[in-house]
Formats: C-alpha cells, sequence, structure tokens
C-alpha cells in the first residue's frame, strides 16, 4: 500500500459520491493514523478535502471567495491558528462535534491553517 512505499502525496477522485455511507468511509480512511505522513487529497467536482494530522499546516494560494470548514476528527483540535480568513482563529481548540470551523471564507489571495495537534477535515469549496 502507499504508506508502505514512501509515498508522500494521494490524490483521490470521485471519493465524494452519491452515497454518505462511503463518503464517511474514504475520509476516515484518510484520517487513519497509519497516514499521518502523507498528504491526501480527496477531489470531488467543486470541493476539496483533505486532512491535517498532528502539527502541520496547510496554504491556500489564489483561492479567494473559496467556503472553508475545519472539522475536528478523532477528538478536539488543539492550536489552530488560520490567516487570510474572515474569521480568523489564534492558537484557538476547535472542540470534535462543535461546528465552530465550518463555512469560514477566504478573503485573501494567501491563506494559510495550522495546527498544533489532533486532527482536522479541511474542506474547501470552490
Amino acid at each position: 500500500d502507499a504508506a508502505t512505499q514512501a509515498v508522500n502525496q494521494v490524490f483521490i477522485l470521485a471519493a465524494l459520491g452519491n452515497r454518505w455511507d462511503m463518503t464517511v468511509a474514504n475520509i476516515l480512511l484518510a484520517a487513519n493514523s497509519k497516514f499521518s505522513q502523507m498528504s491526501i487529497l480527496l477531489l470531488d467536482g467543486m470541493q476539496e478535502l483533505s486532512i491535517l494530522q498532528g502539527e502541520g499546516q496547510f496554504d491556500f494560494n489564489n483561492k479567494k471567495g473559496a467556503i472553508l470548514s475545519l472539522i475536528p476528527i478523532r477528538g478536539d483540535a488543539l492550536g489552530v491558528t488560520t490567516h487570510g480568513l474572515e474569521y480568523p482563529l489564534s492558537d484557538e481548540t476547535l472542540f470534535f462535534s462543535s461546528p465552530r470551523g465550518v463555512s469560514n471564507v477566504i478573503i485573501d489571495n494567501q491563506a494559510h491553517v495550522s495546527i498544533k495537534q489532533g486532527s482536522l477535515l479541511v474542506c474547501l469549496s470552490r
């Protein structure tokens, strides 16, 4: 599998289809801790989903106007900081099962999300 082949980036196409059970299963598979050192991007139409695990960051270039949701999975996400979003966060906790990070808007050509601990589902809607 990709985890044992020293692959560091994976693109999965059409993983967010019409069946919610399959969509959730694909997201949870991407969030598996054995893939934490790998960048996995689920692409489907105007949606891009990825997982940010442990201490890490994502940069978004030229995505101004896109909707960005940050959803904690596998527990709380600690030390979340964002730049270039309508509602910025500064070293904050996003709690598991809370909708606080949903439906933010990228307002700059350069946007940034970082996390110190935990796992975030990062959803970009163009």
